[in-house]
């Protein structure tokens, strides 16, 4: 009776433990997809259509971005909903939209931005009159200096790496995020950063809508 007892309870025991272990690996696997399910490899974006008088835009650009949107996705994805009045002007139906699709949507966005900030020339540098007294450079217009105003940004005035696009679009998409966190909306009423997202909105969502079109997106 005893070993029969002992049998049942190591019986019992082996199942609650292959059980629990095989439950534990399928949360792992969950939580590891999860964690691995948002890259930028499959997504679709947008090609950008050269303009005349306009240097052409770069698909490994759009890489750089939309690595930088993922790493803020709280900020551009999670908490969407806060920027709901621009995100419906620029894409009716961004918010039926999947997550790679909205990657690509704001990485189309960030593009407008430089279109208008750069023309896509990634060596442009402007003087910026006082009390400023300082360049803005780059594909989105950056200035020395931002690397002490926001963390971890790859801009660095000691390697003077500011007119790599990888460098001026990592950086921006980092300000563009504490843009959103500050001031919860893409078009501001008063400057935090891009004049022409003040400025220039309408003429940003003109650019936006018509490189949009090609993702059928917006239109369903």
């Amino acid at each position: 009776m005893k070993q029969l007892i002992t049998i049942i309870t190591l019986s019992l025991f082996l199942v609650a433990f292959f059980g629990f272990s095989s439950r534990d690996n399928e949360n792992h696997k969950v939580a590891a997809i999860s964690m691995t399910a948002l890259t930028n490899d499959t997504i679709v974006f947008s090609k950008v259509e050269k303009m005349i008088y306009s240097y052409p835009w770069k698909y490994a650009w759009d890489k750089f971005i939309s690595n930088e949107i993922i790493c803020h996705k709280g900020v551009f994805l999670d908490n969407d909903s806060i920027y709901k009045q621009d995100l419906v002007r620029l894409c009716p139906s961004y918010y039926k939209a999947s997550e790679k699709e909205k990657v690509a949507l704001w990485t189309l966005l960030i593009a407008s931005m430089a279109k208008y900030e750069s023309n896509f020339n990634p060596n442009t540098r402007y003087p910026e009159p006082p009390p400023l007294n300082a360049y803005s450079e780059g594909l989105l217009q950056l200035s020395y200096g931002d690397e002490t105003r926001y963390k971890d940004v790859p801009l660095d005035r000691e390697k003077q790496n500011i007119l790599i696009p990888e460098v001026n679009l990592k950086t921006g998409v980092a300000i563009f995020a504490k843009q959103l966190e500050i001031r919860k909306s893409i078009f501001t009423k008063k400057h935090f950063y891009w004049s022409v997202l003040t400025n220039k909105q309408n003429e940003i969502i003109q650019f936006f809508q018509i490189n949009a079109a090609e993702l059928n997106i917006c239109n369903k």
